[in-house]
């Protein structure tokens, strides 16, 4: 798949009318990003991989609103709930799916298993079956064709 442009790329940089539904799943993510209480602002906003209308990568560099917060976060967003997660073990963008993947494949086991979500990260969808088994095989697609 060709996409409009090298990756990453600056969310302004975004203007062409093949770039709208990347352009949209980024301002998802900053909008997402930017509503945590921990966000002051966002200082650099990237899309480092673009996986045509599934989903974006983007990581940003943030002004913490607190000390002890990180400046860097990665945001996967798109056509899957959105989760956020700190940069400062991941090396690529492979590194940010497996963490993406890990994330959310603990909230399908915990739907699967009738565990407790409050040990999980809060993901943005009703805890169905249906919900959880439609996540799961996004999870397995993104493990196999993307990292």
């Amino acid at each position: 798949m060709d996409l409009p442009r090298t990756l990453p790329v600056d969310l302004r940089d975004l203007k062409t009318e093949e770039d709208v539904w990347i352009n949209k799943f980024g301002i998802e993510a900053l909008n997402y990003i930017s509503n945590f209480k921990w966000v002051e602002s966002v200082k650099i906003a990237k899309i480092e991989l673009a996986f045509y209308k599934m989903l974006v990568l983007c990581s940003f560099e943030i002004n913490p609103a607190r000390k002890g917060i990180d400046r860097n976060i990665w945001v996967v967003t798109g056509n899957l709930p959105s989760a956020y997660f700190v940069g400062d073990r991941i090396n690529d963008n492979s590194d940010a799916l497996i963490v993406y993947c890990d994330i959310m494949e603990d909230w399908v086991n915990c739907i699967f298993s009738g565990g407790n979500l409050h040990n999980c990260f809060p993901v943005n969808a009703d805890p169905t079956w249906d919900n959880a088994k439609m996540l799961s095989a996004r999870i397995k697609y993104i493990r196999e064709e993307l990292i």
